[in-house]
């Protein structure tokens, strides 16, 4: 499916708009449907973000009160995140623990408005794994309580006293089924103190990650969201926000330099395209970009440097419609799951193995376990697709088959 309806169209508008806040020529909107547009822009989270520019639309009252809710539950999140996360910060530096915020305020400060970014919980990384004891012990003494289901093995979820989500994360990303760069994402990462910067919101220290890995922690947010359910149009948005300011070159370099040491080249072009194509992120020297031709550039001193090259628009546009009907924020397809490799008995057993040694990190490395781990995997696999999700196992292979030769359009891993 290569086009796009005239809501969506119109959405896509709307998000550059508010991103670059510059006003363009007015949009268009005989014959669109303005609630769909509305619920899409709910679906995706970036209804807040849009608000100012949704205002020169003809929304009956009813709609711009809706709206109008909607960012101020936001704007109210935004604030009560960021204060949780300035809490435990606060508690864990104070007794030696180094600790890392992803994502939340350190991403936010790219946005036009910082509060119109939605956040529901607070995600920390801890750069020194042998602390990760310690920190437990500490949050659990503060009242805070860790779950007793995990479902994932790079972070551990945690209640706080007030019923928010912490997830302390003791890797960036979930391991993926290549354990070359699953060591080499490790190695990055691991950072002492001093390597930590800080910066100020709203006179509080908060501790991030340097930009070069900044930026490949987004990349690697969207690639590994994309390899399991997808993501939506919210994770573009930082893409959008982040390169829109003027990154440093010394920066830039490295980020390509990592990107290339992951064979994520194909990867990064195609989501930048997307941002380009549709997004608004600039490519007029504004921002860290530059645009010739089909390549994306940028300056080091008196150099011009290669940043990327454009994606064909076909390939944009699958990738596109994929974000679009992602199960974590666009309107969801039920039958979707992990996606693979390629579309080869090979790739369904390479992620069918993966998706064991996910579940089962421990148990899986005895060769004698496996076949009990993968019937066990199986059943419940085939017991949420049918009974959770109402779909049938034909429908949801065929659905990672759809997926799947997008991969190898796009040349995942292939570079």
């Amino acid at each position: 499916m290569k086009y796009f309806t005239r809501e969506e169209t119109l959405l896509f508008e709307l998000i550059a708009e508010s991103l670059v806040q510059t006003v363009h020529k007015d949009i268009g909107v005989a014959g669109v449907n303005l609630d769909e547009v509305l619920s899409l822009a709910g679906y995706q989270a970036v209804l807040p973000m849009i608000y100012p520019a949704l205002k020169k639309l003809p929304l009956t009252a009813k709609q711009l009160a809706a709206a109008n809710a909607v960012c101020k539950n936001t704007a109210m999140e935004y604030y009560q995140i960021f204060f949780l996360a300035r809490a435990v910060v606060r508690l864990l530096e104070g007794q030696g623990i180094s600790v890392i915020l992803l994502k939340g305020v350190t991403a936010a400060r790219f946005y036009p408005v910082a509060e119109a970014r939605k956040s529901s919980d607070v995600d920390l990384l801890l750069p020194d794994l042998s602390q990760l004891k310690q920190a437990s012990v500490i949050l659990k003494e503060a009242g805070y309580h860790c779950m007793k289901e995990q479902l994932t093995n790079h972070h551990q979820v945690w209640a706080t006293p007030d019923n928010h989500v912490l997830e302390l994360h003791t890797m960036v990303a979930e391991p993926f089924d290549r354990h070359g760069l699953n060591a080499y994402i490790e190695s990055l990462y691991t950072l002492q103190p001093g390597e930590i910067p800080h910066i100020q919101v709203m006179g509080a220290e908060i501790p991030m990650l340097p930009e070069k890995l900044l930026a490949f922690h987004l990349l690697l947010h969207m690639l590994q969201d994309f390899l399991r359910m997808g993501f939506g149009l919210k994770l573009l948005c930082v893409w959008v926000v982040f390169w829109n300011h003027k990154a440093k070159a010394e920066d830039m370099e490295a980020f390509l330099q990592y990107t290339a040491d992951c064979r994520l080249t194909n990867f990064l072009k195609t989501v930048t395209s997307v941002c380009v194509r549709y997004l608004g992120l600039q490519t007029d020297g504004s921002g860290s970009f530059f645009r010739q031709g089909d390549m994306l550039l940028y300056r080091h001193g008196h150099e011009t440097k290669v940043f990327c090259q454009m994606a064909p628009q076909e390939l944009c546009d699958d990738f596109l419609r994929e974000i679009l009907e992602a199960e974590r924020y666009g309107k969801p397809q039920t039958n979707r799951t992990a996606v693979m490799r390629g579309t080869h008995l090979r790739d369904y057993f390479r992620e069918f193995h993966h998706q064991t040694a996910l579940s089962f990190p421990k148990a899986s490395r005895l060769v004698i376990t496996l076949p009990v781990l993968y019937l066990l995997v199986l059943i419940r696999f085939m017991y949420n697709n049918h009974t959770v999700r109402g779909q049938s196992l034909w429908s949801v292979l065929n659905k990672a088959k759809q997926r799947s030769r997008l991969v190898e359009h796009m040349g995942l891993f292939k570079e």
